[in-house]
């Protein structure tokens, strides 16, 4: 087995930061004659019942005005048990049920609950009143050719609703005790969507025989998530696959599917992607979607004026290159100053084939930025160093690179077994290794950093766009920066060994 010090070298990694396909961002119209039909307003004890909003199998919700002393006012959404089900006393006892589980919560993104009770024997429940449209109706809508909803706006309803569960599953009882609630039937009937931008839950489930878990309502959050990009519910195969999800965007969704992220590991997955994308999440997303609803013209000068978080990289104007090896992996979209690295530090293979500005792929040596860096490169000093492998051959050999604050690439190599380590004056910075036991994913997997659903999530994204495997791994979620530091200290470590 011998070593070689090659000449100086530094490899410079790169971000995979190619976007996402972007979906149309048009929404459907609803023409200012759609406006809700009014009725002759009605009493229903001290509530002024205004407007039928609508109705279900068992109640039926009015917009409705209640006023007080010294001129209080307020409009509610007053949602009552219909006639036909007021002898039926399991309806009933549902229908409270509900409402004394609602009473208690208090949050943005759920539907506050104001009043409840019967008003000669009706029952009913008095909640805020949202001036917008359920998910359920918008997507109706979108049912037209292209006038599927944005990513943007998808991204934002999931960050949304994450904030609601992570709310309900975290409340605690009065003496600080775990007590969480499950919504149990989060769908897009379920969800609002408000004109100033509001997305809240509401129409809880309560438990009956069934089993309601915090699980269901996450995956019912991640297929809405699904359906809104889609513009209309998935079929049972697009389901399966996420058909139409950004890949990296679909990991994330998929790790939440199988239970291993939580409502806030969700919402930092969306936020992440959508920071990696240049997808400004926000708020104005719903409104401006909404107000496209309505058959309302947006003026320029009313959008946001802030930049979008995120910004594509490389630099817009700046040529990019894309990297595929001979098995098929790629890598990119890669900035000019990292790619020029990469030549430099002689870590692509004369087999690789490059792609500049997503033209057609060709040989890395047939580009003219190789001509101009690396066959400008002038030959070394000094060639190599070389030295046995053995126990005490290695270590001085080691201190030497350190003492000596050498730069340069070392290179073990037993057979087919290939190492490389990269120094910077007498530091390593990287290394490489053909044995599959000593890649980055097994290593963290084996020090517990990561579990092995996390590490498939992060292949199938490398293998769709390419990347790092670290840097794929912190922009999902899939792992903390601090356990990335402590993975390539393993394998760095085990590759030493």
């Amino acid at each position: 087995m011998v070593m070689h010090l090659h000449p100086p070298t530094l490899l410079t990694r790169s971000r995979s930061d190619q976007p996402p396909r972007v979906l149309p961002s048009t929404v459907p119209r609803r023409g200012p004659d759609a406006s809700r039909p009014k009725e002759d307003s009605l009493s229903f004890g001290r509530y002024e019942l205004l407007d039928r909003l609508g109705e279900t199998e068992m109640t039926e919700v009015f917009r409705a005005r209640v006023v007080g002393p010294e001129g209080f006012e307020k409009t509610c959404a007053l949602e009552r048990l219909a006639e036909a089900h007021l002898d039926d006393d399991g309806a009933v006892t549902s229908f409270l049920a509900r409402a004394r589980l609602t009473s208690r919560l208090h949050h943005p993104n759920l539907v506050e609950v104001y009043d409840a009770g019967q008003i000669e024997g009706h029952p009913f429940v008095a909640r805020e009143y949202v001036d917008g449209v359920t998910l359920a109706t918008y997507l109706e809508a979108c049912r037209e050719p292209g006038a599927a909803p944005s990513v943007a706006l998808a991204l934002y309803i999931t960050g949304e609703l994450c904030r609601a569960l992570a709310y309900l599953h975290g409340l605690t009882d009065s003496e600080g005790g775990p007590k969480p609630i499950s919504h149990g039937d989060v769908a897009a009937r379920s969800v609002f969507l408000g004109r100033q931008g509001a997305v809240k839950l509401t129409d809880f489930r309560v438990p009956g025989g069934e089993v309601i878990t915090a699980q269901s309502d996450l995956v019912g959050v991640a297929h809405l998530c699904h359906t809104i990009l889609l513009g209309g519910e998935p079929t049972a195969e697009e389901r399966e696959t996420l058909a139409s999800v950004p890949p990296r965007l679909a990991a994330v969704l998929r790790r939440t599917i199988t239970g291993h992220l939580d409502p806030d590991g969700l919402q930092d997955g969306v936020i992440d992607f959508g920071f990696d994308a240049g997808v400004r999440i926000s708020d104005w997303a719903l409104t401006q979607s909404l107000q496209v609803f309505d058959g309302l013209d947006i003026k320029a000068e009313d959008a946001p004026r802030t930049r979008p978080a995120g910004s594509p990289r490389p630099t817009v104007g700046e040529s990019t290159y894309r990297v595929k090896s001979a098995a098929g992996s790629r890598l990119g979209v890669i900035s000019r100053a990292n790619f020029v690295s990469m030549l430099l530090s002689d870590v692509l293979a004369s087999t690789a084939l490059v792609s500049v500005d997503y033209g057609s792929w060709q040989p890395v040596d047939e580009l003219p930025i190789y001509a101009e860096t690396v066959r400008k490169v002038a030959p070394p000093s000094v060639a190599t160093m070389s030295a046995a492998l053995d126990a005490i051959s290695l270590p001085a050999f080691a201190t030497q690179i350190g003492v000596e604050s050498l730069s340069g690439c070392l290179r073990v190599q037993q057979g087919a077994l290939l190492k490389q380590f990269w120094f910077r004056r007498g530091v390593p910075v990287h290394s490489s290794s053909t044995a599959e036991e000593e890649l980055l994913g097994p290593c963290m997997v084996r020090a517990g950093l990561i579990d092995d659903a996390a590490l498939q999530a992060a292949q199938a994204v490398m293998n769709a766009e390419g990347g790092l495997l670290g840097e794929v791994l912190l922009r999902h979620g899939l792992c903390s920066a601090g356990a990335l530091h402590r993975g390539l200290e393993e394998q760095l470590r085990h590759r030493f060994h």
